[in-house]
């Protein structure tokens, strides 16, 4: 085994020592990382998008505010129900503190 790792390790000095076979292995590492590197990007800005829509939804629902004219009435509904979920949960405490 360690005669392999051996051999190996000398077969990528040798390669590396060369100008052209290194110029030649850094062209096909970034030809196949590449499209990781895309992936990646693309699924970070995804999640951002998403975590951005999110707070604005947890901001309206907990600070108030006006709903967008454009919003799904399903999804207007949606924030309307859980603002109501919010005033019926401080209702005890305004009782109690009174």
């Amino acid at each position: 085994m360690s005669a392999a790792v051996a051999a190996a390790v000398k077969a990528a000095i040798l390669a590396l020592t060369d100008g052209n076979t290194r110029q030649k292995i850094g062209w096909v590492l970034a030809a196949i990382l590449s499209p990781v590197i895309l992936l990646i990007s693309f699924l970070r800005s995804l999640g951002s998008g998403a975590s951005s829509h999110n707070l604005s939804v947890v901001e309206l629902c907990f600070y108030g505010g006006t709903i967008p004219a454009g919003t799904f009435e399903e999804y207007r509904a949606y924030i309307v129900e859980m603002r109501m979920g919010f005033v019926q949960l401080e209702r005890p405490w305004k009782i109690s503190e009174n």
